[in-house]
């Protein structure tokens, strides 16, 4: 059993991904983190998205609930997602960050985070910039079904706890490459 933590959790994706690891075989939440000061934490998560009591209660610090997790699922901004994967790095716990925009430098942090862990970066989740020398590209994935991305973050995290370590994506996790 692949035992998962979802951050963010009191945004809709973070309800979405809620909802699919607590439905989905194979895969048992048993942490969710929510912003520091945030009115969710301490609640219930089941509670708090209308779910029903699920005994996993809202924490404010990835370490808090990290201990004895496989991998976390990270669909938050990319300073949190960088500040999570360093936790998970120290932890050797595996991560599926659903963020984008990082700039270079930010890439190679992750590069270098990732010789200690694993983890799935799934691409187009949200609106990236990308800018250098006064020239830009703006590129933009939208998805008015949250459950897409949800259902491969999912399959990405049942999947990344049983790989080296490294940096991986979504085609890495659908055999692709």
């Amino acid at each position: 059993m692949v035992k998962a933590i979802v951050t963010g959790v009191s945004s809709k994706m973070g309800g979405r991904l809620v909802q699919f690891v607590y439905e989905t075989d194979g895969i048992e939440l048993i942490g969710a983190v929510d912003s520091k000061g945030g009115s969710a934490i301490g609640q219930d998560v089941g509670e708090y998205h209308h779910r029903g009591f699920i005994g996993v209660p809202i924490a404010e610090d990835l370490r808090d609930c990290i201990k004895h997790s496989c991998v976390v699922i990270d669909f938050t901004e990319k300073e949190s997602s960088l500040a999570h994967l360093k936790i998970a790095a120290e932890h050797k716990t595996s991560m599926v960050m659903g963020t984008m925009g990082f700039m270079l430098d930010e890439m190679e942090r992750i590069r270098e985070l990732t010789k200690k862990t694993r983890c799935v970066l799934v691409p187009n989740v949200s609106p990236a910039l990308f800018s250098e020398m006064g020239a830009g590209v703006e590129l933009i994935y939208r998805s008015f079904i949250r459950d897409t991305f949800a259902r491969e973050a999912i399959a990405a995290a049942k999947w990344i706890v049983k790989q080296k370590n490294g940096l991986y994506d979504m085609q890495d996790v659908l055999g692709l490459k």
